[in-house]
């Protein structure tokens, strides 16, 4: 669902530190698109 708005530093680290634990273990070769959804519409 696009959110229509650039994301902020804050939401790009809270996605970089969930990447560091062991609950994403299972995540790998992921891209990541950080656009707002602005790709989809």
């Amino acid at each position: 669902m696009p959110v229509k708005r650039v994301e902020t530093c804050g939401e790009v680290a809270k996605l970089l530190h969930f990447l560091t634990t062991k609950e994403a273990v299972y995540i790998t070769g992921a891209t990541f698109d950080i656009n707002g959804g602005l790709l989809m519409s």
